[in-house]
């Protein structure tokens, strides 16, 4: 469903969000925004967030991954971030990381949950 994410979530307790290729289009305060609008509409014990994007080693990134997180500074005064990057916001706003799926230099798959309230 499209919809501003910088706005409250409409659907409300839903099982799954879903952020495709979003977070590393925003720097740090407005992906605190996303993920706060995204935890004020989830339901804690049983709504999920999945966030897929790209996890940047601490150290040693590969070509490919060093290459798209240069592109992304460059070209768009963002960034991929590494695991403890993405920890930050997703802590700061009511949402606490269950798993992640990493697939190497690729895409990984973050699973968030709601904290009670």
């Amino acid at each position: 469903m499209a919809h501003d994410f910088f706005r409250p979530q409409p659907i409300k307790g839903a099982r799954i969000y879903l952020l495709l290729a979003v977070l590393h289009n925003w720097e740090d305060a407005e992906c605190r925004i996303i993920l706060r609008n995204l935890a004020e509409a989830m339901k804690p014990g049983y709504s999920r967030l999945l966030i897929s994007g790209m996890l940047v080693p601490e150290v040693n990134a590969g070509g490919l991954t060093a290459e798209l997180d240069m592109q992304m500074w460059l070209l768009q005064h963002s960034r991929q971030r590494t695991k403890r990057e993405i920890e930050e916001p997703i802590d700061a706003t009511g949402l606490e990381l269950v798993k992640i799926w990493e697939n190497g230099d690729r895409e990984s798959i973050i699973e968030v949950q709601a904290l009670e309230k």
